[in-house]
């Protein structure tokens, strides 16, 4: 990388480009992915490339290229010039260096892992997802994919920093068949290091999950308490989130606008964004800016603490960095966001919330969380699960619509459960709802 950063900083400097910053990231991965024993992905990739932004006259530009060579990078640094033109930034200024000593850990050995072992890895979730129960007929979806990332971050304030991070996952659907009917269940895992990925585990919950819904009815209309599961939970924390961004902030499209300090959720609910979490994926000792990352309480007993911001929305809002900047990919500039995100658990396995429960619902999977509004929280979403009777799993539901509130939800939370799940860079444990209404058939 050396190389390549002596010339942009030379080109940089023939363009009298005073203010600048530098992003250069190397991924390397591999895609694997089988359907009903056909193979519809094998892929090995090797990206690199760099970011540009830069400050002239007072105003921001964004640009980025995969080529090194003299005519791309002037061509890159005339595109960043060019948008300038259009984002004015009176009082904006990138990162200057303070050390950051965490180190999340990384996955150097992805690289080296046989192609074919990673093949198998795949293959054997089939095996025990099957072996699991006889009514499992098939296993489809089968996905793996990994990557091993190098960033460099430097600037024109003397700031260079360097990290690495690593990320391994699968992904799978067990179908489960009985009586002519058929139901699915998926599940994933995602994973710094290779040797933590478990398929045993991860092929019996898929199976867990399609069987649990064999022999679903529709459900009637309910009104009372029940119990989200934790993938639910934290599906509906992606929605919530935002509201936490200073960027959401000074737009006015957060729910939670001049809430700090104020109690609005129950007091159960302690929410972090921790970047320096170890073992999980997300973590860094830097932001995308070059900010140290660091832990940021959002909600602690259910009064609103903190909110998330990177420089650009930090200057606005009027508030420091949080070490919030992240990078989608390389073709767009850092925005705020979020991870690792944890809900802190309760004392209670989910086993005890149900017997807290005595009778209502467990509500295990959503459809249609995605089109949730960020800005008012409100969402409707398809829902199915279980029913609870004396305390104990009932027979399955599917077919209700829950029509609710992100921030009322969380305000009429009873207990939080201590089964941790990680799903899309946050951990969530199942909760308990005081009420809830389901409209069903």
């Amino acid at each position: 990388m050396k190389k390549h950063i002596d010339l942009l900083r030379t080109r940089l400097l023939k363009k009298q480009i005073k203010k600048y910053e530098i992003y250069l990231m190397r991924q390397r991965g591999t895609t694997l992915e089988f359907d009903s024993g056909k193979t519809k992905t094998q892929m090995k990739a090797d990206e690199y490339g760099f970011a540009l932004r830069l400050i002239h006259a007072g105003r921001l530009g964004f640009s980025y290229s995969s080529e090194f060579n003299t005519a791309s990078i002037d061509k890159t640094i005339d595109l960043a010039l060019e948008a300038a033109v259009y984002r004015p930034v009176p009082a904006f200024d990138f990162a200057s260096f303070a050390p950051a000593t965490f180190n999340p850990g990384r996955d150097a050995s992805l690289l080296e892992i046989p192609f074919q072992e990673k093949i198998e890895l795949l293959f054997s979730l089939e095996t025990f997802a099957k072996k699991y129960d006889p009514a499992i007929h098939l296993v489809k979806d089968l996905t793996y994919s990994d990557f091993l990332s190098q960033v460099q971050i430097l600037n024109s304030n003397g700031l260079e920093v360097s990290f690495e991070n690593s990320c391994a996952s699968l992904v799978l659907s067990a179908l489960a068949k009985k009586h002519g009917k058929e139901e699915v269940g998926m599940a994933s895992q995602e994973t710094v290091f290779f040797k933590d990925l478990n398929p045993e585990n991860l092929g019996e919950e898929a199976a867990r999950r399609a069987l649990s819904f064999l022999g679903s009815k529709e459900i009637s209309p309910y009104q009372g308490p029940v119990i989200f599961s934790s993938l639910v939970v934290a599906e509906m924390l992606q929605i919530l989130l935002p509201s936490f961004f200073a960027s959401s902030l000074v737009k006015g499209t957060s729910i939670l606008k001049n809430k700090k300090g104020e109690k609005i959720f129950s007091s159960q609910i302690n929410l972090v964004d921790d970047g320096l979490a170890k073992k999980r994926v997300g973590a860094a000792p830097y932001d995308a800016e070059g900010v140290p990352r660091k832990r940021t309480p959002l909600v602690t007993k259910g009064y609103v603490t903190h909110f998330l911001s990177d420089l650009f929305w930090g200057e606005k809002a009027g508030c420091e960095s949080t070490g919030n900047a992240m990078r989608e990919n390389l073709t767009l500039p850092p925005e705020i966001g979020f991870g690792p995100v944890s809900l802190e658990p309760g004392e209670k396995n989910k086993e005890d919330l149900i017997k807290d429960l005595g009778r209502g619902f467990i509500i295990e999977e959503t459809i249609g969380m995605h089109m949730a509004d960020v800005v008012s929280g409100q969402f409707s979403v398809g829902v199915s699960g279980l029913s609870v009777v004396n305390g104990k799993k009932g027979k399955p539901f599917r077919g209700g619509v829950v029509t609710s509130n992100i921030k009322e939800v969380f305000s009429k939370i009873i207990e939080v459960g201590n089964d941790l799940k990680w799903d899309s860079g946050i951990l969530a444990p199942s909760i308990l709802v005081s009420e809830i209404g389901i409209v069903g058939s």
